[in-house]
């Protein structure tokens, strides 16, 4: 009796032992940092078609007690918005990020390149693992490609955007239940609308991009941020523009200057509707944040605009 008496103790320490180990892992701030530019303008030029072409980069990070970076993940979507010499707008089907066009990109089939974009994005990634942001900040070289380390890693593009990205991904990131055994998934949703000059009336090409970065665990949700960033090409009927070259701020940069309450008489501005979004996203499946389509357990939540975009990354990132 005591021999059995003995055998179910030490089964009960070993299973509390257990559960103390699976309470006792940290917790992590989680972070999304975004860095988008016009960075070249084209006027239309008879059979040629004038464009106004952008870069966005997006970097999510996981961080330690210490700032340290856990985990770490990189995409970029570039988008050129095209016109006619007649003010005619030319529509883009669809916008791929170059983490979805993978060996699309091309780098190895035209450029002679040895890894992909991606593969070259995840390597980079891979080196920030264990550094603070001063470490991440110092891994460039003078000529805004990586230091030795970078290149030894496989990174052999320039990274002056991604250390930018990452930057802000750290000065971004808050408490959240995000754990060092979650993956993180950055998920783009990108929108064309735009219509022709008439006249004196300018015609427009507009990108209306929505990005998810989540934290995923078996599943399920653990951190999650969305943001958004329009990005405009407006010309007039001789295909001439005058959108200018310069960084372009996303919706949560821009904060309570993008106006909802001011301009649009909302409760909330577009940052707090999201933030009351990603909050309703946590601990739930792909399939139940895409059920947050019906319902009005966002309205309750104060998200009250359009989120038709938003639940499409989530549930992505969510995968």
């Amino acid at each position: 009796m005591k021999k059995l008496l003995s055998i179910t103790l030490c089964i009960v320490m070993l299973f509390s032992l257990a559960l103390l180990a699976g309470c006792s892992e940290e917790t992590l701030k989680f972070g999304l940092g975004t860095i988008s530019y016009v960075d070249e303008v084209k006027n239309a030029d008879g059979a040629t078609n004038g464009s106004v072409a952008a870069s966005t980069t997006f970097a999510a990070v996981t961080l330690d007690a210490d700032g340290k970076i856990v985990n770490c993940k990189i995409d970029a979507i570039d988008c050129t918005l095209a016109f006619t010499s007649e003010g005619k707008y030319v529509k883009t089907e669809n916008f791929a990020t170059k983490q979805e066009l993978g060996e699309n990109y091309g780098m190895k089939a035209y450029g002679g390149s040895k890894l992909e974009w991606n593969e070259q994005a995840d390597a980079f990634a891979k080196v920030t693992i264990g550094k603070t942001l001063q470490d991440v900040k110092a891994l460039i070289a003078d000529d805004g490609k990586g230091n030795d380390e970078v290149i030894t890693a496989g990174c052999t593009i320039y990274v002056s955007d991604f250390i930018k990205a990452v930057e802000k991904a750290v000065e971004n990131a808050t408490d959240s239940t995000a754990t060092s055994e979650d993956d993180i998934n950055i998920a783009v949703v990108a929108t064309t609308t735009g219509k022709d000059a008439v006249g004196d009336a300018a015609g427009n090409n507009d990108v209306e991009i929505t990005v998810s970065a989540a934290a995923v665990k078996d599943s399920k949700v653990t951190a999650i941020v969305t943001d958004a960033i329009g990005i405009s090409a407006v010309f007039n009927a001789k295909g001439a523009t005058n959108t200018l070259i310069g960084n372009i701020e996303t919706k949560l940069q821009k904060g309570v200057k993008y106006g909802m309450k001011a301009y649009g008489g909302a409760k909330l501005e577009w940052f707090e509707q999201a933030a009351a979004f990603d909050k309703e996203c946590v601990g739930k499946t792909a399939s139940e944040i895409a059920g947050l389509a019906t319902g009005d357990t966002l309205a309750k939540a104060g998200c009250t605009i359009v989120v038709t975009d938003m639940l499409k990354a989530a549930e992505k990132a969510a995968k």
